[in-house]
């Protein structure tokens, strides 16, 4: 149940006990079943916690509906707003929320795409959440810490769907291409210039492919 994680004190409590359990017995699933409350690992701020999620997600195998989905949504609307306004939303407890960092949200997003078939990401983020795209372009444009984690993520949208996330984006290949070529002439930093000069071949192969998929329509 990945929405009872949204409390610190058991958050604490369950990362303390999952890890001593796995310090003792390599931790492993039953069966063929999938467990949502896994993929709510890859978020939290401990490493071990994250490796350990991983570790069972992969043995799950990739998630491939919307559907499949579903008992995390509460957690995606709130990494996924969290990182367009970096406000968390409020709620009148007794109990301590869990604070996050947009560091372990983008390292936890990023995780989480990797075990997602495209039709789960199309239908299960980006249709949800429209202005996913948008925020991930956003952190390209910026010059914090979060620039290589949002490069890997588009990265693997472009991997994922090529030339149906034209499809699905709210935003133009023109803005996309005028994003990163500004980027380019902002910073001086060379690792960035590599990092986004690599993501223009995926970049381009997906207008291609759109163009390719345009003629045959016609």
């Amino acid at each position: 149940f990945p929405i009872l994680l949204d409390d610190q004190s058991l958050v604490t409590e369950f990362q303390i006990f999952i890890e001593a359990i796995d310090n003792s017995h390599e931790l492993t699933l039953a069966g063929h079943q999938q467990y949502p409350g896994v993929y709510a690992l890859l978020f939290f701020k401990s490493r071990r916690a994250r490796s350990i999620g991983f570790r069972l997600a992969g043995n799950m195998g990739k998630l491939r509906r919307a559907t499949d989905l579903e008992a995390l949504q509460p957690l995606l609307k709130k990494c996924i707003g969290f990182l367009e306004t970096e406000v968390l939303p409020t709620f009148e407890t007794s109990r301590p929320r869990v604070q996050l960092e947009r560091i372990t949200v983008w390292l936890g997003i990023k995780a989480l795409l990797g075990f997602l078939e495209p039709p789960a990401f199309e239908e299960g983020i980006l249709e949800r959440y429209p202005v996913f795209l948008s925020v991930v372009l956003n952190h390209i444009s910026d010059d914090s810490v979060e620039f290589s984690y949002a490069v890997n993520c588009l990265r693997l949208l472009f991997e994922m769907l090529g030339c149906k996330l034209w499809l699905r984006a709210s935003l133009s290949p023109s803005v996309m291409r005028n994003t990163l070529l500004g980027q380019c002439f902002h910073t001086r930093n060379e690792k960035s210039h590599k990092e986004i000069f690599d993501l223009f071949q995926p970049f381009l192969q997906s207008l291609e492919a759109l163009q390719d998929g345009e003629h045959e329509k016609q």
